[in-house]
């Protein structure tokens, strides 16, 4: 059923970019993984797999990058609808049709390549580099 998703993405995506630094930063050109791409090169001590991370990582920062442009064009759209005393529901339906579609492949990229930097990983590492999604869980 479409509805359920129409309403669960929102949820996830804000999930999925909480915190700080998280967000594309456009005031001052950061990324939304540079405090990642940081803890990485200062936690993972082996130059082979620190590189391999960082490309995986800065890839990752690109996408998102992205994606976050094309969800904030997704947003506008949106929210024009919702203004709009005549949008109709397929209207909406459509907008989210487009949509979605994208959400799913950055979601299916996203695990991904956590999964290529799980791998490339020791377990302390990981403890290090993931610290801060850590503390969004509730105690």
């Amino acid at each position: 059923m479409k509805k359920p998703m129409m309403l669960l993405w929102p949820v996830v995506f804000m999930l999925a970019c909480s915190g700080p630094k998280v967000q594309l930063d456009e005031s001052t050109g950061s990324g939304p993984l540079d405090e990642q791409i940081a803890l990485i090169k200062e936690h993972i001590t082996d130059p082979e797999r620190r590189e391999k991370c960082l490309v995986v990582a800065d890839d990752w920062n690109k996408k998102l990058a992205a994606f976050y442009v094309e969800h904030q064009n997704h947003v506008k759209k949106i929210k024009t609808l919702q203004a709009d005393y005549h949008s109709s529901e397929n209207q909406f339906q459509e907008a989210y049709d487009q949509f979605n579609p994208k959400f799913e492949v950055m979601l299916t990229q996203l695990i991904a390549a956590r999964q290529t930097l799980v791998e490339l990983t020791t377990d302390e590492e990981w403890k290090k580099i993931s610290a801060r999604e850590k503390s969004y869980i509730p105690k």
